[in-house]
This record gives C-alpha cells, structure tokens and sequence, in this order.
C-alpha cells in the first residue's frame, strides 16, 4: 500500500477493510484520509506493514526530528548563558529564558508583570549570538497598544533594533484630466461614443460623483445626465464627461518596504496588520516568531488563526505569551498548540480532539422550541479513565512555563470587593418579566427575545438600567440609575486626587459615564480610532487633570500599559470571559504597583451579575489547576 503525506493530512487507497480503524473515506481526494501525526502513523504501520511512502517522505523526517527535539527538551538541563543586559533580569526570567532554549515551540502561560516580553527578548538574543538565527529573521505579533512597548523594552533592555510595521492609514488622493467619454444628439454617430458597454465604464472612476470602483458604478448617474440634455420639443446636444482620480495607501506602500528590510534585529506588527500583510510576511520567511496575547487565536476557523499557521509554515522557532491561555473554557488551547506544533501536543483535528476528552450539552431545550446550539464542558473522570482537566494538565505538564506574579516579586496586596447594587422596584418589575415572560413593555413598546441566550444578556442590560430595542435604540428604564448612583456613592468615599480605572461591557454604558465625568474622564472602546485611544491612554497617565479612565474590556484589558498610576479598578459591568477579567485586573496589579490595589465589583443583588461572576471565578480556577 502507498501513502501520500499531505500535511495535516496522511492519503491511501486500499480494499482492505481494516483501513476505517485508523481513516476516513474522503470523497474530494477519492482516497481514505487520516491525520498526520505520530499515533496514527505508528497505526497504520501496525495494520499495513507493507506500506511505503510514495510522496511526502520529508514531511516523515522533519517530525522524527520534532520528536526528538521534544524529547530532548523534555529532559531539560539547557541553560541560557547569562549574558550582561542593561537591566539585570530576575532569577525567574532566566528561569523562562532557560525552557524557550530547551523548547523549538514555546508556551509563557505567565501573569502579566512577570516579565514575558524580557523573557523573550532573552531568547531571541541568544539565538542570535548563538547563530541559530540571523538578524532581521524575528517577528513579533501583538496588540497595537503594545507595538511601542516591545521596540522600547528591546532598545533598552537587550540593544535590539526593531522596525515597526505599521503606520496610520494615509490615502492619497491624485486627481486625473477630464476624459470626453461620450456624445448624444442627432449626430452622435458622426461622433463615436468611446464607451459601448456598462463594462467600459469600470475602470473611470467618474462624475458627477467620484466612482471609486467597480462596485460603485450606478447606471442611473449616467441616464441622469441623458435626462438633463432632454427638451419638450426634441432632443438636446449634449456631450458626457468623467474626470477620474488615483488612490494610493502610502502608509501600506511603506510598511511592505519595511517587511523587505534587513537592517533591524526585529519586526513588529499588529494583529489586523498580519492579516493584511500575510502574503509579504509569508514570502519573508521568519526564522523566529513570537505571538504576543495568543488567545486571539483561540477560534481554530478565525483568519487570524489560519493567517497565522500559514505565516508561520516554514519557521522553526515559535513562542506564544498569555497570562490567560484559555478565556472560555480548555478548548480554547488546542489552536495556541497548534500554531506551535502542528498537533504534536494535542493531535491535528480539533474536533476529533474534543469529541475524544469533551461532553456536549444542549443551550436551550429542544422540546420547547429554546434550542440555540451546544456547548463544550469537561468530562468528569470515571473508574480507570481520567477526566479532561487531569488530561490536560498531564499533557502540558513539563510543555510551558508558567509562573504567578505573586511568586515572582514583591507586590502590594490586592483587595477584592462587591458593592450590592439594589434595583428599584420599577426595576425589579422589568427584570422578573423578563425572566419570565421573555418579555417586557415599555411606553407602549413591547421588547422580547425568542431565545434563552438573547435573554441573558437583555437581563444584564436591564441590572445596568437600560434595554436595548429590535431597533438598536437604548430605552433608559428608570431615573436616576441605581448603578451608577452607587458608583457615585463609592467615588466619595476616595481622595480627589486619585485615579479611577472603570470597565463597562455596553458602550452606552460607556456614554452615560462620560456624559458624568464631563472632561475629568477619558474613553478606550471599540468605536473610537487606534490613534485615539492612544491619546487617551497617554492624558490618563500624564494629565493631572484626567481622573477617569473608562475602558471596554475588549479594547483595553490587554496590552494597556502605564495604568498603575491609579490603585483603583471598578467594574461596572462584567462580561462571561474570564480572560477580560484577568487581564483588566493584571492592568493595576503588576509589576511597578507600590500601592496596595482595590478591585470593586458592581453587581445587582439576586441578578444575573452574581451568576456571571461565580461563572468567570470557576473558569479562573479551573485553568490555574490545568496550567500550573
């Protein structure tokens, strides 16, 4: 029998029906497919003995020297020369540098404040001054609001030079002459119209409205301008001109320059911009890459995730850094591993994947008629068989480097707190319908949801005060706001001096409190530029006069650095992720905090905000046991 190795893919074709024990017949490649990883292979050699490999023989040797390289790191032993550097790490971030040099494919699962950029920089200049890489070889993928952070902590720590790749978008408009396109009247014929087809109009980019493609070509312009030239008493003379113009992104012009330069240490991009970028990065050939906050990846379907894995196809040496590696729920690894090691860890088919150490259960009921999907939940451990959190913490046992803040430095305590929220009862009565009914009616309208999960979040709208309508319109439930009246309440309690740090899930939510703090108060969400939020980052920090920093998890718990200059974190409103959690709490509790740290919960009382919190504390639990 003959095998073809395509990655992640192994390909035979047999009579012999043994062959479904280890495949699967694949109609598209008329051929039985099975995953390319180590168990399969040694099956199929065990079945068929007689199998040779026709295509795909590197493939084999470049996994038996995997093999060997982990099993080689497993036994550990590899120091990292310690080498002199402008600011003496920590005996832990040796400790790191040390595991990235036993292991080609890493994994910092580290808290923020630890040190992971360091232990990086580390290793990438040892693998420099060992030659394992040569310069300009190295890429790192991060938040945007990190990209500073990493050429700067590479300058000053470790001497490397760093390029980054990206630029604020700066289009450039060139308008071109007029062109005489067509004539209309009785002796139109004598002069030829230069355009015959709808098709010809494509590449004029036209009047009386500039056209800026093909898509924006509107038939109905050019029959407007006929209409014009026409009289009661016949048709009039007329002639049909475009004046086109040139667009050209010269900030994108220019980062692809950059990805072709030599004359740095390193390259540093953004997320979007690898997603932008894929085809240069790819032909670039990294030797070493780095993804900074690598859950953005959890999703294996994202096209971050397949422009990552395409990116990184033929490079050696890749690291992933999170503090939270897995936001909602163990699933969330297998796509960070995979990136790594093409399924050496955790196999090559995620679904085969979770249906082997996962249990589906139902969201909603299908009896009547809530049904909205499944989900993902551990499997509990039986007689003989081990359940899914001891099978993951087995596998990465010894695989990552993982290490707590508090065991690391010498930090000030953090004290956590809940302030109760008590609803009105007008409030209340909204709530309990909504609870119950799926429904409520508000000023003659009537609000409802048809699924369970749709309720869930109008409940977590109508805690915070408001409801957000079919029409995407916030109808606000009571005045004044018992949230935010408590929030006020507590404000009081704290020094005029001092900054605030507030997160809130709902950007009217976000609104309502700028609207309250008037010019003490600036913003980080979703509906502001890149540039802005920057802006708003550096007033916080620097201005005496910005007390307020009002954030949206999505947008600022991760990679928001400097914000230890406040020691005060409330969470109006808190979201299911406990990575969004974790992190905005790691953006005050870190390294260069002096001052202990009050974390204040805003929840309402018998509500959907205590069930949301117990929910992210045992998520937060669960992947602490799995990955310590």
């Amino acid at each position: 029998m003959e095998l073809t190795i395509r990655p992640p893919n192994v390909l035979f074709n047999t009579t012999r029906p043994e062959a479904t024990q280890v495949a699967v017949w694949d109609g598209r490649f008329k051929a039985f497919k099975a995953p390319f990883e180590p168990e399969t292979l040694r099956e199929i050699k065990r079945i068929f003995p007689e199998a040779k490999v026709v295509v795909g023989q590197q493939h084999i040797d470049d996994l038996k020297c995997r093999l060997k390289r982990h099993a080689e790191a497993r036994k550990g032993g590899v120091k990292t020369p310690r080498f002199q550097i402008n600011l003496p790490p920590m005996e832990h971030q040796w400790e790191g540098a040390d595991y990235l040099a036993m292991w080609d494919e890493g994994a910092l699962f580290a808290d923020c404040g630890v040190g992971k950029t360091l232990i990086t920089l580390l290793d990438i200049v040892n693998k420099i001054k060992g030659a394992l890489i040569p310069r300009s070889s190295v890429l790192v993928v991060s938040k945007l609001m990190t990209l500073q952070g990493w050429e700067a902590d590479a300058r000053k720590f470790v001497g490397l030079t760093s390029t980054i790749l990206w630029e604020p978008s700066n289009v450039k408009i060139e308008k071109g002459e007029t062109v005489h396109v067509a004539d209309h009247g009785p002796k139109r014929n004598s002069l030829p119209s230069k355009i015959r087809t709808k098709a010809d109009y494509l590449h004029l980019d036209g009047s009386p409205a500039i056209l800026s493609g093909p898509r924006a070509f509107n038939p109905k312009k050019h029959l407007a301008i006929r209409r014009e030239w026409r009289e009661s008493g016949g048709v009039k003379y007329g002639k049909e001109t475009f004046s086109y113009t040139t667009k050209t992104n010269v900030g994108a012009n220019s980062i692809r320059g950059k990805i072709k330069s030599t004359d740095c240490d390193l390259h540093v991009i953004n997320h979007e911009g690898l997603l932008r970028f894929q085809e240069e990065l790819k032909q670039r050939r990294y030797d070493y890459i780095a993804l900074d906050e690598s859950t953005v990846i959890k999703n294996n379907q994202s096209k971050i995730f397949q422009a990552i894995c395409d990116v990184s196809e033929k490079t050696r040496y890749k690291r992933v850094l999170t503090g939270t590696p897995m936001p909602q729920g163990p699933q969330d690894i297998w796509s960070q591993f995979y990136f790594l090691d093409r399924g050496l860890t955790f196999g090559t088919n995620y679904n085969k994947w979770v249906e082997e150490h996962f249990n589906f259960v139902d969201i909603g009921s299908r009896a009547n008629g809530t049904y909205v999907g499944t989900k993902v939940v551990l499997r509990a451990p039986r007689a003989g068989v081990e359940g899914t959190a001891q099978y993951i913490e087995r596998m990465l046992a010894g695989r990552t480097f993982k290490r707590r803040l508090r065991d690391c430095v010498d930090i000030p305590e953090v004290s956590i707190g809940i302030l109760d929220v008590f609803l009105s009862a007008e409030l209340e009565r909204h709530y309990k319908q909504m609870e119950e009914e799926l429904m409520i009616e508000l000023d003659g309208e009537t609000v409802d949801v048809t699924t369970e999960f749709a309720k869930l979040g109008k409940l977590r709208q109508i805690t915070g005060g408001f409801i957000i309508n079919r029409e995407k319109e916030v109808m606000r439930l009571v005045t004044p706001n018992p949230k935010l009246q408590t929030l006020l309440s507590y404000i009081e309690e704290i020094d005029t001096d001092e900054k605030i740090v507030i997160f809130a899930i709902f950007r009217c939510e976000i609104e309502l409190l700028l609207q309250t703090f008037g010019k003490q108060a600036r913003s980080i969400y979703g509906g502001i530029s890149d540039v802005e939020k920057m802006r708003a980052q550096s007033e916080f920090i620097n201005d005496p006069s910005v007390r307020y920093l009002i954030c949206q998890p999505q947008s600022a718990a991760h990679g928001i650095n400097g914000l230890t200059v406040s020691r005060y974190l409330v969470f109006y409103s808190i979201d299911y992720r406990s990575d969004l959690d974790f992190q905005a709490r790691r953006r005050l509790e870190r390294t260069g905090q002096r001052r202990g740290v009050i974390i204040k919960y805003l929840l309402a009382k018998d509500t959907i905000d205590y069930r949301i919190y117990d929910a992210v504390q045992r998520k937060l639990d669960a992947q602490e046991q799995m990955t310590s």
